[in-house]
C-alpha cells in the first residue's frame, strides 16, 4: 500500500494481517465410541497437530497469529504449549452475549486495525503455509473467503472487515466452526452482496479420529506436519514392539522441543 509521509515522499506501509486459530477443546480426550474398543486419539497426537499448524502458520509472511481459547480455564492449561511469538486470547466473561468467543475474537482483532483475518480450527492436520496465504490475499477483493470441508462444514474462514463478519454472524458463526456451514454461508452472502471467494477442499479430523485417520489426513503433505509424523511413527513402533515399549511420548514438550 503506498501512501505519503509529512515530507510528501511515497511511503510504503504493509496491510495488517492476522491469523487466528481456535484452540476448541483440542487438549480433551475424545470419548471412545460406543460400538468398539477406545481408540481416541491422545492429548499428545492432538498437541502435536496443533503445534504443526502453528509451525505452518509462521510461514506465512507478515501475519500476527493468533490462538483464541475456550475460556480462562482452558487458556491456563495451553499457555505452556503455545510457542513463544503467537498470541494467547482469552474471551471475556461475557463473550456469550457478544455473540459468542469466536465473533468476539474476530471482532477484536479487527477492532485492532488488521485488514484481513483468516481462522481456522485447531483440528486441521497437515494446513500448507499457502492455502492461508492465498486466503489473506484473496481478501484484497472478496468480503469472505471460505475453505470448505470434504462434507458440509468449513475449515477456514477469512474476513476482511464488518461486511463479512456480519455474513458470518447471519451463518451461525456464534458456536465457531461448528455452527458454519457452506450453504449458510453463500446463502448470507448472497442476501448481503457480499463477494465469497472459495478454497480447496480440506478434511478436519472428527471428534473419534483414529491414529489411521491421522496417519491418511497427513500423508498428502508430510512436510507440514514434521510433528505428528514423527509422534505416530513412535506409536506404530511401540505397538510393533510391544505392551513393554511407552505408547505415548508423554512428558515431551512439543513447544520447546
Amino acid at each position: 500500500m503506498i501512501g505519503t509521509g509529512r515530507s510528501g515522499t511515497p511511503t510504503r506501509t504493509s496491510p495488517r494481517q492476522a491469523i487466528l486459530v481456535d484452540a476448541g477443546d483440542f487438549h480433551v480426550p475424545c470419548s471412545p465410541r460406543a460400538d468398539r474398543a477406545p481408540v481416541a486419539l491422545s492429548v499428545e497426537v492432538r498437541r502435536a497437530v496443533l503445534l504443526d499448524l502453528l509451525g505452518s502458520l509462521v510461514g506465512v509472511n507478515g501475519a500476527t497469529i493468533s490462538v483464541v481459547a475456550s475460556g480462562v480455564a482452558q487458556a491456563r492449561t495451553i499457555a505452556a504449549t503455545i510457542p513463544p511469538g503467537i498470541d494467547l486470547i482469552t474471551p471475556p466473561v461475557d463473550a456469550a452475549e457478544r455473540g459468542g468467543r469466536f465473533v468476539w475474537a474476530i471482532e477484536h482483532l479487527l477492532r485492532r486495525a488488521f485488514t484481513a483475518v483468516v481462522a481456522v480450527p485447531s483440528d486441521l492436520p497437515a494446513l500448507p503455509t499457502r492455502t492461508v496465504a492465498t486466503a489473506l490475499s484473496s481478501l484484497a477483493t472478496a468480503d469472505v473467503v471460505v475453505g470448505p470441508t470434504t462434507g458440509s462444514g468449513l475449515y477456514l474462514l477469512g474476513i476482511r472487515d464488518d461486511v463479512g463478519l456480519g455474513v458470518a454472524v447471519a451463518a451461525g458463526a456464534a458456536t465457531g466452526f461448528d455452527g458454519l456451514t457452506l450453504t449458510a454461508l453463500t446463502a448470507a452472502a448472497g442476501s448481503r452482496d457480499a463477494i465469497v471467494r472459495g478454497l480447496e477442499r480440506r478434511s478436519r479430523l472428527p471428534d473419534d479420529a483414529t491414529p489411521d485417520q491421522v496417519r491418511e489426513a497427513i500423508a498428502t503433505t508430510p512436510t507440514a506436519a514434521p510433528r505428528t509424523a514423527a509422534l505416530l511413527r513412535g506409536l506404530t513402533d511401540a505397538a510393533e514392539i510391544g505392551p513393554a515399549f511407552p505408547a505415548t511420548f508423554g512428558g515431551h514438550d512439543f513447544a520447546r522441543g
